[in-house]
């Protein structure tokens, strides 16, 4: 699991759904939500693979973890999901819906989509001169999700691209 100096105790033993969560930002979501000892619903499409890999990682880490497939383009299979991760974590506590604001992060979406030399273009439009990672953007999502940090935050859109999109 992922080392963080994050400490957010409320999360512990909160059950948390995460969408999209077998790979990329939504791994590191269910990653950095289970690091601070929440249970996690690790909801998946067809990365079956890769969501049975995670969940070994945070289960061998002490984590709770459940698998929760669905189609994201079903909106009777995702109400379905999440009563399953309701069962089957006791209740949920939070729900992470994976589509964010995000800058460029380096994954498997843009290891897919996007060529080297347009990676390396949209690299030169960001003030700290690095694409991000994502490892960068647990810490926004805990804090979004926290309530003794955000509670009075509604609505808001918080940008995690190193700077590429200021005002």
């Amino acid at each position: 699991m992922v080392s963080t100096s994050y400490d957010f105790p409320e999360f512990k033993d909160k059950a948390i759904l995460i969408t999209g969560a077998s790979t990329g930002i939504g791994a590191e979501l269910a990653r950095a939500f289970a690091a601070q000892g929440a249970k996690v619903g690790l909801h998946y499409n067809s990365s079956k693979e890769q969501a049975e890999a995670l969940a070994d990682e945070i289960r061998a880490a002490g984590g709770t973890v459940v698998l929760i497939q669905a189609d994201a383009c079903d909106t009777k299979a995702l109400v379905e999901a999440v009563e399953n991760a309701a069962d089957a974590l006791g209740g949920l506590d939070g729900l992470i819906n994976n589509a964010v604001a995000l800058g460029v992060i380096t994954s498997p979406f843009h290891e897919r989509y996007s060529t080297k030399e347009q990676l390396a273009a949209m690299q030169a439009t960001i003030p700290q001169g690095r694409l991000g990672i994502v490892e960068d953007c647990g810490g926004a999502f805990l804090f979004l999700a926290s309530d003794e940090m955000s509670a009075y935050i509604i609505g808001q859109t918080i940008e995690v691209n190193g700077g590429q999109l200021m005002p």
